[in-house]
């Protein structure tokens, strides 16, 4: 059994965040929902990935920004989670993890009240507008002694809702250049009026 399950609409938000600045590094965080107080939070079951949210595509180490963003964050997605991080590079060829992302992300895990987080890499040289496969890389922490380091997952361990038609409604999008409506936390930083839930684009994707 795969340990998350990515909705397309999470994955959607993703690609388009890279696609808006394909020259320069963007992040944002993955949402799940909470656990009720009387579930077990058993960790056999899945952890299932419906939303993200942009942060920024400017300076993703700008850690006053980023603690306002988390903060409004929790305080609208109240019935959510912050289970993990992606991030897209700022050079085509790196598919590392390390650096400012990963400090993140390791600081998202251990707030996560779930009993796994998820670190999701954009693989930049995969994304094309044919969209023949999920241009993700999966990471997960691993304790290593005192230090605790990032392992890559094999795919198997995350699954993407109905991959096919996930990949469908990703080559439309692309297309119709869908990603030049995605606000990030930069852009409503820049105009507080842009909607950085981007409520009308998750209706798009959604349908």
């Amino acid at each position: 059994m795969s340990q998350f399950l990515v909705e397309p609409l999470a994955v959607a938000k993703i690609v388009l965040h890279a696609c808006k600045y394909p020259h320069t590094a963007v992040n944002g965080v993955l949402l799940a929902e909470k656990p009720s107080p009387d579930s077990s939070n058993s960790s056999s079951k899945p952890i299932v990935i419906c939303n993200t949210v942009p942060l920024f595509h400017s300076n993703l180490n700008l850690a006053p920004m980023l603690e306002a963003a988390l903060m409004q964050i929790e305080a609208t997605y109240k019935n959510y989670a912050i289970v993990g991080y992606y991030q897209a590079n700022e050079l085509l060829n790196d598919a590392s993890p390390e650096g400012v992302g990963a400090h993140i992300y390791q600081k998202i895990a251990e707030n996560s009240p779930l009993p796994r987080s998820l670190y999701i890499l954009v693989d930049n040289k995969a994304i094309d507008r044919k969209c023949s496969t999920i241009p993700l890389i999966y990471y997960q922490r691993k304790e290593a002694g005192q230090s605790q380091k990032l392992e890559r997952l094999p795919n198997s361990a995350v699954a993407i809702d109905d991959e096919e038609d996930c990949l469908e409604t990703l080559a439309n999008l692309l297309v119709r250049q869908a990603y030049r409506s995605l606000v990030d936390f930069d852009n409503h930083l820049d105009d507080i009026g842009l909607d950085w839930t981007n409520s009308r684009l998750a209706e798009q994707i959604r349908n």
